[in-house]
């Protein structure tokens, strides 16, 4: 793909472009599919123009799970039916391997003895497979208290996903970070014990993965470095730890 956003042709050019931003809306997803549609239809060259329809099914498949009911669900649905099985069941468009999961629950940094009331108050939450965003929430509210624990939970979509981030927007206190995050599929918090990335591992003595190790009452979790914003992201590509 990086190659074709370098290409000479500025309709090819444009729709590679896109796929390399990642597309994260199922809306936007479409479109995109659509995009790839219509160049396949100006195609002569047969082997070319399944490439383009190949592209096209993986963004309708991709789409397909979160499209509301109505004309545009049905539109793309047909036009999967219209598509031999070899492009839609290609190494290319398949569902992907990674997770599902139903919902995530974060929970806010502990109540402070020494008075120290920080936390997260707003964030962003964005799923990635294979390095490209698949969905995202921008500005997300977060339950916070000074004077009590607190929790949220947020609904995921039904859509596989090798990685999920957290993106600190704004904190109470002088510094924010969570307790814990779970991200629930069937009951099960499949996020315990996996390995995570943040962009301050250096902020605080506590390792990061302290976030995710799946326990409430150590009074512990990830923390970011005084008046600073980032990010963590919990690696699902890989087993849990043991």
């Amino acid at each position: 793909m990086p190659h074709l956003a370098e290409c000479s042709d500025g309709d090819l050019r444009s729709l590679a472009e896109k796929e390399l931003r990642g597309v994260a809306e199922p809306q936007d997803q479409v479109t995109l599919g659509n995009g790839w549609w219509d160049l396949a239809n100006k195609e002569d060259d047969e082997a070319t123009e399944a490439q383009l329809r190949r592209r096209a099914s993986y963004w309708y498949q991709q789409a397909l799970p979160m499209l509301p009911d109505g004309l545009a669900k049905e539109e793309v649905k047909k036009k999967l039916e219209r598509m031999p099985s070899s492009l839609t069941e290609s190494p290319t468009s398949p569902q992907p391997p990674g997770v599902v999961a139903d919902k995530l629950v974060v929970w806010n940094l502990p109540r402070s003895r020494q008075g120290n009331n920080n936390g997260t108050v707003l964030c962003t939450v964005t799923l990635r497979h294979e390095g490209q965003t698949v969905w995202e929430r921008s500005r997300v509210p977060l339950a916070w208290s000074p004077s009590r624990d607190e929790r949220t939970e947020l609904p995921l979509p039904q859509i596989p996903f090798d990685a999920l981030r957290i993106t600190v927007l704004r904190h109470a206190g002088y510094r924010g970070g969570l307790r814990e995050i779970g991200v629930y599929s069937q009951g099960k918090n499949i996020a315990a014990l996996r390995d995570v990335t943040t962009n301050d591992e250096e902020a605080s003595t506590v390792p990061a993965m302290k976030a995710v190790n799946g326990k409430l009452d150590d009074g512990q979790g990830w923390y970011l470095a005084p008046n600073k914003l980032g990010w963590i992201e919990i690696d699902f590509s890989k087993p849990p730890r043991r």
